[in-house]
């Protein structure tokens, strides 16, 4: 089946979550509201699993292995991924080394905050042992320590921080696909076998103004000066509205 395309400016998003029918697993999405040309509205979700980013004070290669066994049916995947640390003084140089983190992916927000609390506690267990370790000797060790074996608690020792665990969904949809309000998009739905529809945006353009609909109110009430208004005694002398 061909994709289905309609084009529309984006005026609102809210986050939400999708059950898979094939897998029972709530999915975490986002919510778009777009207006089309000729002024009606229209709907559609995009899925993102949200995720945060784990440091070690050393490279373990085998931690993804023991995080994907600890938070078995909570933690979907472990990503060893490159990163620049802006805590690095020379993290602006462009021959700044970048250090592996860990990437923690999720099926929703709720698998997010169980997995970032019980991570946060094994930390905070192990952060005085840590106290005066820069950065900068974090990497150089880390660069040093490349192959050696540990043990299951020397990994769990071995976590230093968590980042980017405080972002809101709706902002990390926003940053990982490039999606921003007040742009016209081309939404197209890309039909898969067994499966519902996946949206994709293209042709963005923020130079075009939309067209929404807006209705605006104001309710004027009774009051003492300087308080606001009391439902118990107050009374509402006036509505406004105003549509556009």
């Amino acid at each position: 089946m061909p994709p289905v395309e309609r084009r529309g400016w984006l005026f609102h998003m809210l986050p939400t979550t999708r059950v898979d029918q094939s897998s029972g697993v709530e999915q975490a999405g986002l919510d778009l509201y777009f207006v089309d040309q000729a002024g009606e509205n229209f709907k559609t979700t995009l899925l993102h699993r949200p995720y945060f980013y784990l440091l070690t004070k050393r490279e373990d290669e085998n931690l993804g292995q023991l995080l994907l066994r600890k938070f078995d049916g909570i933690l979907q995947e472990a990503q060893h991924v490159p990163m620049v640390d802006l805590d690095m003084p020379n993290h602006l140089s462009p021959d700044n080394l970048t250090r592996k983190v860990w990437k923690l992916l999720f099926d929703n927000v709720s698998q997010l905050m169980d997995v970032r609390k019980q991570l946060m506690e094994m930390i905070k267990s192990t952060a005085a042992k840590n106290e005066g370790v820069t950065a900068e000797n974090l990497l150089l060790s880390n660069q040093n320590d490349v192959g050696a074996s540990m043990s299951v608690a020397d990994s769990w020792s071995n976590l230093q921080e968590l980042r980017e665990y405080d972002v809101p969904y709706s902002v990390r949809v926003c940053m990982d696909l490039n999606i921003r309000a007040g742009t016209w998009y081309t939404v197209s739905l890309v039909y898969q076998e067994g499966g519902p529809p996946i949206p994709h945006l293209s042709d963005p353009d923020i130079e075009t103004k939309g067209t929404p609909r807006v209705l605006a109110y104001d309710i004027e009430c009774t009051k003492a000066p300087l308080k606001f208004p009391n439902a118990d005694h107050d009374e509402i002398y006036m509505i406004s509205y105003m549509v556009s």
